[in-house]
């Protein structure tokens, strides 16, 4: 179990001086069955799931079920849970290793109500230091839609570069 903490000023206005802080804590842990009804309430939102591949609308408690369950079974995935304040907010994963196992795809979402909050920015970190640490893994990539601009800031602020642009997404990578 991963804990990360981070702190995040108030408007300067606010704070000019960032005295005083709010503190963000999220808590990252492997994704598992009694999550189901957690999952389907942050993916029921089109707007949160319209990005992902593979991510039915509307979401089902059925279709979180089979997602956390084939999550399970599948010894290339690291799928893991992103909790604030004790609650389910999300999930993130790295996935579709390369041959070698080197190279994993990472994906990633929150609820909207924590869009902007540095949420999936921290987790991303958080499973970054994880793929590296303790999976060996050498690089990193996660794909976005063009117009998916927050996606691509949250890569960008966990220190992704750009690979590749295509004609509707870019390719973000990290490598150790």
């Amino acid at each position: 179990m991963w804990l990360w903490s981070a702190r995040r000023g108030f408007d300067s206005l606010l704070s000019p001086f960032g005295e005083d802080e709010k503190m963000i804590k999220i808590e990252l842990r492997r994704l598992k069955l009694s999550d189901a009804e957690a999952l389907r309430e942050v993916a029921k939102d089109k707007e949160v799931t319209e990005k992902l591949e593979g991510f039915p609308y509307p979401y089902k408690l059925s279709d979180a079920k089979s997602y956390i369950e084939e999550s399970e079974n599948n010894p290339n995935k690291y799928e893991f849970a992103i909790l604030s304040g004790g609650k389910l907010v999300g999930a993130i994963v790295l996935e579709n290793p390369d041959e070698s196992k080197k190279s994993y795809e990472v994906g990633y979402f929150v609820s909207k109500d924590n869009w902007g909050k540095g949420i999936a920015t921290e987790a991303l970190k958080e499973i970054v230091k994880l793929g590296f640490n303790k999976l060996k893994i050498e690089r990193i990539w996660g794909g976005v839609d063009n117009d998916n601009k927050a996606s691509a800031r949250v890569l960008e602020n966990a220190g992704f570069g750009l690979e590749k642009e295509l004609k509707d997404s870019s390719i973000y990578g990290r490598i150790k």
